[in-house]
């Protein structure tokens, strides 16, 4: 099993035309909006770079699940809790409205596929990887998601340094770098 780019799947599965059949073809069920994503979406976010997406596939090319990724800031306002201003701004930027960080903005494994096929942590730490080492090159002060407000997942998402900050629609956590001095 490997990871590979969204553009590097298209040309696999014989272009454009073709990738989209084959992704409509596939269910997540228990997220629509994830599902909407992928076989609605996934073409215009991508092309526009507002997105990129990394998909999980086996020797034979089947595709097992992915992962987006997409650059975020983060408005602090009035009403933003002290504590999340403090982590969000760091020790040297306390008027700053705008932080810099990294939105995972879908993460699955498709319907069918089993867990032990695909385990979501193989997702997850490949995802992480990738956003350290573009916080390397670029430095970022978080990464956010959203998620269902469901122990299952929030459990999942905490056994990777994430900590819920906000409850909307969905349940949105957040994972902090850590700030370093330099010398």
């Amino acid at each position: 099993m490997k990871i590979i780019p969204f553009p590097d799947l298209v040309m696999g599965l014989g272009g454009k035309d073709e990738a989209g059949r084959i992704l409509a073809s596939f269910s997540i069920k228990i997220n629509p909006d994830v599902e909407n994503f992928l076989h609605n979406r996934i073409f215009d976010f991508e092309e526009s770079h507002a997105t990129r997406s990394y998909f999980a596939i086996d020797e034979e090319m089947n595709i097992l699940g992915f992962y987006s990724l997409a650059i975020a800031t983060y408005q602090i306002t009035g009403r933003t809790p002290e504590d999340l201003k403090e982590r969000l701004r760091g020790i040297n930027n306390a008027n700053r409205k705008l932080i810099p960080g990294i939105l995972i903005g879908q993460l699955a494994r498709f319907g069918g596929i089993p867990r032990k096929s695909l385990p979501g942590s193989f997702l997850m730490e490949n995802a992480l990887e990738r956003i350290d080492a573009i916080h390397k090159e670029i430095g970022l002060r978080f990464i956010w998601l959203d998620c269902a407000d469901e122990e299952r997942l929030k459990d999942f998402y905490k056994g990777f340094g994430f900590s819920e900050v906000n409850k909307d629609k969905y349940c949105q956590m957040m994972a902090f770098f850590e700030e370093k001095e330099l010398g």
